[in-house]
């Protein structure tokens, strides 16, 4: 997917000097691209970063919230929350606040947007990343709404239109793999369905998924992540051929779980082949 991003290998260090100073000035998107070449960011400047490529800088929608924590689910939401929480281990008085924050969020996105909570949705897995990125809660919901609205395209995934697509990719790129998984009866959905629903923050180790994300808010394109999709599955096809006395269900785990062996050294490298 060719997005105008040339990506740059040399460990050349001079763009990061030169990040900082635009980011201090207020960088617009176009100029944010320039500089960083797809090219995965430091910690201490990926908040800025991503609310710039996102385009939540300045705003405030969470200001809207009502305060009422009284919507169908909500003790579905509230559990969902203190479990995420107790995962990242954080101190204890942190985590009553951080667990406040997530279910702010959470409540305050169905109740604007008029959905029902949906434990499986892979919201909890977006917060999950987002919330090791510092932000404000206000910065944690805009770049949450964000990520939805334009990362994960409800109705296209709805139809399976998502998925159909995903699989004319496969087919038109690696026919032989496609046609094996056609003829497993294993169709995109039953396994990309946790990589699409998250940006793959359910599936890859967390290092690995920050400079992913980092790489795809750069290029701005919500189908880069099925060419993501496309290189895992096309760079273990020797493995997935080889699954003929695997059962359909041991096929499609090992399918689901192909991002985890994604490392952070390889990101550069895996998103240009995208």
């Amino acid at each position: 997917a060719d997005s105008g991003i040339s990506v740059v290998y040399e460990d050349d260090t001079s763009w990061l000097s030169e990040l900082e100073t635009a980011l201090v000035e207020e960088c617009d998107f176009g100029s944010l691209r320039n500089i960083c070449k797809g090219r995965p960011v430091p910690v201490h400047l990926r908040a800025e970063v991503w609310q710039i490529c996102l385009g939540t800088v300045g705003k405030d929608a969470l200001s809207a919230f009502d305060g009422l924590y009284d919507m169908e689910g909500q003790s579905q939401v509230r559990n969902d929350c203190k479990s995420l929480v107790d995962k990242l281990g954080n101190d204890e008085e942190d985590k009553v606040s951080i667990v406040s924050d997530l279910e702010t969020v959470v409540t305050f996105y169905c109740k604007s947007r008029g959905l029902k909570y949906n434990k499986d949705s892979g919201w909890m897995d977006i917060l999950q990343v987002l919330l090791a990125v510092k932000m404000t809660p206000s910065e944690l919901y805009n770049c949450f709404y964000a990520i939805q609205n334009k990362y994960i395209p409800h109705s296209f995934k709805k139809s399976g239109r998502l998925f159909h697509l995903f699989r004319l990719l496969l087919q038109y790129h690696d026919p032989e793999l496609c046609s094996y998984l056609d003829t497993r009866r294993v169709t995109p959905d039953l396994y990309t369905m946790t990589w699409f629903n998250s940006l793959f923050g359910g599936t890859c180790d967390l290092r690995v998924c920050l400079s992913m994300w980092d790489v795809m808010f750069q290029h701005a394109d919500p189908f880069l992540q099925l060419f993501m999709g496309l290189v895992i599955l096309v760079n273990a096809r020797d493995t997935i051929l080889e699954t003929k006395d695997q059962s359909k269900e041991e096929l499609v785990d090992s399918l689901m779980s192909f991002p985890q062996a994604l490392e952070a050294e390889d990101v550069e490298d895996f998103c240009s082949l995208a």
